[in-house]
């Protein structure tokens, strides 16, 4: 499934950034104000960037997965309180998630730390935060703006293929236009989703599948004129795209209230018989 899916998404996403993909990213990507970080990373770590979202983000993921590397082997050993702190931040104050209880997070950054396989869609918005961080080249962040695209652009495909189960939304674009609600007035079958429990790793799989589609082997992105950023965390100046599949999250997450959102309403057609 993945190799055909992946390149019509790849072909979407070239044309709803007018095949600029990265220069879509730089300038539209719109996240949260990056706040209260002070004992997370560096205080002067965006110090060059304080009016781009887009650098801030690369810059905190790059280094919160050096934070990462140092701080497991010593809360594996003695609990250090250090990396539950940063799981906090990263989940409730980056990741805006405030529901979710210090004991069960405090379980999830256990299991995580720990290499416990356990994909269960259960708070699947927290601890796949914490694994995107810890595993920077290789996990992603199960985010219901990046499925509410990808189900979309599945479902404009007409291909074959199950949708990913999409968590809530907080988002009122995403709730206006309910893709879910769209994929179940046209197949009303009760398997034409994933089962909860095997959308994390078809997810991370189909994501890595059009990262490496998405980005030429020499696409890399310049850090170079962020020269305050610490570059002990990072050797090279320059990173490659495809090295980092959050690339692609952040594109698709970015897509959803407004291209895609928009792509919808210009799509559909519904009329009921009376």
């Amino acid at each position: 499934m993945h190799d055909s899916v992946s390149k019509y998404i790849v072909d979407a996403i070239c044309q709803l950034t007018n095949n600029a993909p990265m220069d879509y990213l730089i300038n539209k990507y719109v996240w949260g104000k990056i706040t209260n970080y002070e004992g997370i990373v560096e205080d002067n770590l965006f110090a060059t960037c304080k009016d781009n979202i887009f650098y801030q983000n690369v810059l905190l993921k790059l280094a919160l997965h050096k934070r990462f590397k140092e701080e497991i082997p010593k809360f594996l050993k003695d609990q250090s309180n250090n990396l539950i702190n940063i799981s906090k931040w990263i989940v409730k104050g980056w990741g805006g998630i405030k529901g979710i209880k210090d004991e069960n997070l405090e379980k999830l950054v256990k299991q995580v730390c720990s290499e416990q396989v356990d994909y269960n869609f259960d708070n699947i918005s927290s601890w796949s935060k914490i694994r995107a961080f810890k595993n920077i080249g290789e996990d992603v962040i199960y985010d219901s703006r990046v499925i509410y695209t990808i189900n979309w652009l599945l479902l404009k495909s007409g291909m074959e293929a199950k949708f990913f189960v999409q968590p809530e939304s907080r988002n009122s674009n995403l709730t206006k236009f309910p893709v879910t609600a769209l994929i179940n007035m046209k197949f009303c079958e009760d398997n034409s989703f994933l089962d909860k429990n095997n959308c994390y790793v078809e997810y991370r799989k189909l994501v890595q599948s059009i990262n490496e589609q998405l980005w030429h082997e020499d696409d890399v992105l310049d850090l170079s004129h962020l020269k305050d950023y610490n570059s002990a965390f990072n050797d090279d100046d320059k990173i490659r795209y495809r090295d980092y599949p959050f690339f692609t999250e952040m594109i698709l997450f970015s897509l959803a209230p407004n291209e895609i959102v928009e792509d919808i309403k210009k799509s559909v057609k519904i009329r009921i018989k009376t």
